[in-house]
């Protein structure tokens, strides 16, 4: 469980003020984190999952195939039984695939690739200007020449875990391209599909190097890091590296793998991205269900009953909902700015507007002007007295926009306007 990454989060919005009644299912909608019991849910039916991919004989294995066999005379509950129960309620498939088996034996280290990898600098692409981010791109496939073979990859799927496609453009030395695509199967996570990408256009290179074309070299452009980077370390590689390293090793093609931000206008990423749509929509052969597969069907198995299960009991739910996957600048504030932003949108502050709602206050006149309610309206675009604070055309803009747009000056305005405000009425 990323425990510690979700406290660090929950730490960011929550403060120690005395007003404690902000509910918790939006300090999981503001966070990103579904509750605590289906994401425990999830990890159980995710453990059993894994166990079942297991080889043959495995005690593990047998543990959760004989679970449910044997004759029991105390009905007890485990974790295996809640696992059993859960699976049907998330509707994992039960053709489930083998865990693959590393070429190495398991007490030696992987082999290092001699492959470069080339991983852009161009940062987050969250916190880069598209345009800038256009320019660095093609300005860093530029560099690779026209001498070398450029392979433009891209995967997609339906839903995220359904129907999947791949789609490959090469681009090679004497001017000539190639074009493929093709589904990959139902049930298909977004890294399988890119994974599946990677090995057909290896399987291109590898025969065009068998028809006896020259290769000096094969730049690989991918737009999924986490092939191209198996972890945060910097000695991590993903499989399109092994990949290419097994390419390198066994046909002697020099093979780069370069990775690239995706939808930004780069001509051939955009040409494999119609490709890869064009396989989706092809008829899917059946496969068996791969572990990564199975997370992903978990996971959106969990959004769905979250949303659910939240839509009939908060109204609040679909505003925050809908932040929480769109763009927030919410999380780029200081952490006295977040935290008053938070409590302002969740109409949980100190204003005696929100405090009468609870029994807290018998009256609402404005503490400070006395001449309307004191409520987040009017304290952010109408109190005369904070007038000064406030910048130019603020009376204009609805609240809403103010509180959930992308402007992170506007909103940073705001929480010192709220502090302020109530700085001065509390006196």
């Amino acid at each position: 469980m990323p425990a510690l990454g979700i406290n660090v989060q929950l730490r960011r919005i929550s403060s120690r003020t005395p007003l404690r009644s902000t509910p918790i299912a939006i300090l999981e909608l503001a966070t990103g984190c579904e509750p605590f019991g289906l994401r425990r849910g999830e990890q159980t039916v995710f453990v059993q999952e894994r166990y079942l991919r297991t080889g043959e004989g495995v005690p593990l294995r047998t543990m959760v195939e004989n679970f449910f066999t044997r004759h029991r005379r105390i009905k007890k509950v485990s974790v295996l039984s809640v696992a059993h129960d859960l699976s049907k309620t998330y509707g994992v498939p039960t053709d489930r695939a083998p865990l693959p088996v590393p070429p190495w034996a398991p007490e030696t280290p992987p082999p290092l690739p001699v492959t470069s990898l080339h991983i852009g600098p161009m940062g987050r692409k969250e916190e880069t200007c598209p345009l800038a981010m256009r320019a660095l791109s093609l300005e860093t496939i530029a560099r690779f020449g026209r001498e070398n073979a450029i392979a433009y990859m891209d995967g997609s799927s339906t839903g995220g875990t359904g129907n999947g496609g791949y789609g490959i453009y090469f681009l090679w030395p004497d001017g000539s391209t190639t074009r493929k695509c093709g589904p990959v199967g139902e049930w298909t996570c977004s890294y399988e599909f890119e994974l599946m990408a990677v090995t057909e256009c290896l399987r291109i290179v590898i025969g065009k190097q068998r028809e006896g074309a020259a290769l000096p070299g094969v730049v690989i452009l991918t737009d999924c890091r986490a092939l191209a980077l198996g972890g945060s370390g910097s000695e991590c590689v993903g499989e399109a590296v092994l990949l290419a390293d097994y390419l390198l090793k066994t046909e002697g093609v020099q093979t780069m793998v370069q990775g690239i931000a995706s939808h930004i206008g780069v001509p051939g990423n955009e040409i494999a991205d119609g490709l890869a749509n064009e396989g989706r929509s092809m008829p899917q052969p059946r496969k068996p269900l791969t572990l990564s597969d199975a997370r992903s069907v978990l996971q959106h198995g969990t959004a769905r009953l979250w949303g659910a299960a939240q839509l009939s009991r908060d109204e609040r739910f679909p505003r925050f909902y809908e932040a929480c996957k769109a763009r927030d600048y919410l999380q780029c504030l200081p952490r006295s700015d977040a935290v008053q932003i938070f409590r302002t949108r969740a109409k949980h502050t100190l204003l005696l507007a929100d405090r009468a709602r609870h029994g807290w206050s018998a009256t609402t006149a404005c503490r400070l002007c006395g001449e309307r309610e004191e409520t987040i309206t009017h304290v952010l675009s109408e109190c005369r007295e904070i007038a000064g604070d406030r910048l130019s055309g603020w009376s204009a803009r609805p609240m809403n926009e103010i509180l959930w747009c992308c402007d992170r000056v506007a909103m940073s305005t705001a929480a010192k306007i709220m502090r302020k405000f109530l700085r001065r009425a509390m006196r």
